[in-house]
């Protein structure tokens, strides 16, 4: 009966099947996912959104089988800040006479943040779920990981370019920027106040997002341009390095009964 549906399962199934549609679109490169964002400038650049989006989808996948809606937060906080800090970015430049032609995308991510807020403000009504904390090393981790994404998010910001192995658009410097900083706000707050729940939600996100990116990083060493050779090997390195640390946490160990933890 409808009465005895989980709603709140509904809801992250679908917004979870809307991002993985969405990644699966920019990743082959389908005009109506990338009429989104026309301002890619390499086919790699597409397979990054794509893994962005991949890693948003997933953990709403994750979290709706869990159903423990308490490890919602760090990924609510990721869409609030990353999605409302990028709809913000967009209405001051507006609003102080620059013509960004990002108004239709800062809004449909302005939405998407205002769920998000509401999510995280009443809490699904979840009740707290697993209190057991993520393994220290993994808490360490993520408190190394989230300072320097969002260092690397404010350097996007700023302009930089020789962070991410190949060149940008002003346009996608700016979303990647904020998406960066979002994801470096939920690392932070899985490492201190996030329970075990929370952190697998993230690792999965982490780990669908590696997988993604890969094949096409690998593939890109054939076409990169000299100046961002070293850049591209930087960011291979890292994501073999958050692949197997996303592996371990996830399916190789183990508590002291000898079940995956």
């Amino acid at each position: 009966m409808i009465e005895d549906v989980d709603w709140r399962k509904v809801v992250f199934v679908v917004d979870g099947a809307f991002f993985l549609i969405l990644a699966v679109g920019f990743a082959l490169r389908v005009s109506l996912a990338t009429r989104l964002w026309p301002w890619i400038e390499q086919p790699i650049c597409s397979y990054f959104l794509a893994a962005l989006l991949a890693a948003y989808g997933a953990g709403c996948l994750y979290l709706a089988r869990l159903g423990d809606w308490s490890a919602a937060a760090g990924g609510s906080i990721a869409m609030v800040v990353a999605f409302g800090g990028f709809a913000s970015y967009v209405a001051v430049a507006e609003v102080t006479g620059h013509d960004t032609g990002l108004i239709l995308p800062a809004a449909v991510l302005a939405v998407i943040a205002t769920i998000a807020a509401a999510t995280l403000a009443v809490k699904l009504k979840a009740t707290p779920g697993s209190l057991r904390l993520p393994a220290p090393a993994l808490r360490t981790m993520l408190r190394i990981m989230g300072p320097l994404l969002f260092l690397v998010g404010i350097a996007l910001l700023a302009g930089a370019h020789a962070i991410l192995p190949w060149s940008l658009s002003p346009q996608t410097l700016a979303l990647l920027g904020w998406v960066l900083i979002g994801f470096s706000a939920n690392y932070v707050y899985t490492s201190f106040q996030g329970g075990w729940s929370t952190a697998q939600v993230l690792l999965v996100g982490l780990f669908s997002y590696d997988v993604t990116m890969i094949l096409p990083l690998l593939e890109h060493y054939a076409t990169v341009a000299p100046e961002y050779r070293i850049t591209l090997i930087i960011n291979t390195v890292v994501i073999l390095l958050t692949v197997s640390v996303a592996i371990f946490h996830l399916f190789l160990r183990r508590n002291p009964q000898g079940a995956p933890v």
